[in-house]
């Protein structure tokens, strides 16, 4: 068991104690890797957080986010499938918890469907270039976050998965949406960057598709005063966003992790915005 605890700052200088708890289950060989995650996050649908966020004990839902196989037939080809979550971005994952209301807005997390990475030839200063395509709809099964709880948009209530299936991006039930990704590094050691568009179509007759774009870049590898320092940064743009015609998100992620093992302290700055367009002109 891998628990995540982050306290995040809102309203009037107070703080929101929220956890979760993970449980992996990975096999590797080879030439294929297998992996699963089955996640407890505590039910934000409840408002419980919202109204009393020094509530410790609330209820808890779990939920199965990824679950996914991998081929490896040669070093510089693999296939994936299963359930994912799309490269588009990386905000939400480097370290989730500091990433509320900017990366997980726009997070392509709890995708079915699969892709395939190609490692291109190691060019001067960009380094070794993993090129990956994948082709996802949205998961709305029971194995799904709002099946039991609501974590990645508290404010839909128990109608979450009825609106992921009907209306939300990549809501056809179908492998029509989309992520091209180019990256380089890990975000984990040394220097790591990518680039990612993305298109979801939605099943609302009403809708348009998602149309995205994203840059990161991070680096992890400076030590100073026994801190290991990592500064990031990400741009997103959403043209639009959620399905709705004319709304356009993006925004800009600046910061740095500061890792006193076996704490991290994340600082950072999101400056966004949301606007929607009619015959060009902002609303």
């Amino acid at each position: 068991m891998s628990p995540f605890f982050s306290a995040v700052q809102h309203g009037q200088g107070s703080f929101d104690p929220s956890a979760s708890t993970k449980l992996n289950i990975n096999e590797t060989s080879d030439w294929i890797d297998l992996a699963t995650q089955i996640k407890l996050k505590r039910n934000e649908s409840q408002g419980v957080l919202k109204d009393n966020p020094a509530t410790l004990i609330t209820p808890a839902g779990a939920y199965v986010p990824l679950a996914w196989a991998n081929l490896h037939p040669a070093p510089w080809l693999s296939f994936y499938a299963g359930k994912i979550h799309s490269r588009f971005g990386i905000a939400a994952t480097v370290e989730a918890g500091i990433f509320t209301g900017f990366g997980e807005d726009y997070e392509q997390a709890e995708r079915v469907g699969g892709g395939v990475e190609v490692t291109l030839p190691t060019l001067p200063l960009l380094g070794e270039m993993r090129l990956a395509a994948e082709s996802f709809y949205a998961d709305y099964s029971s194995f799904a976050s709002g099946a039991r709880n609501v974590p990645y948009n508290s404010e839909s209530g128990p109608n979450y998965l009825q609106w992921r299936k009907g209306f939300g991006p990549a809501s056809t039930g179908k492998l029509d949406s989309n992520v091209i990704a180019l990256r380089s590094g890990s975000p984990e050691s040394g220097l790591f960057w990518q680039v990612s568009v993305t298109n979801e179509r939605t099943g609302d007759p009403l809708g348009r598709s998602e149309q995205g774009r994203s840059a990161s870049i991070r680096y992890d590898g400076w030590t100073v005063a026994g801190a290991q320092l990592a500064p990031y940064a990400e741009f997103a743009r959403i043209n639009n966003f959620n399905g709705v015609a004319g709304l356009t998100y993006q925004g800009v992620n600046a910061g740095m992790d500061a890792t006193f093992e076996p704490w991290t302290l994340s600082f950072g700055d999101v400056p966004s915005a949301v606007e929607k367009r009619s015959g060009g002109v902002a609303l």
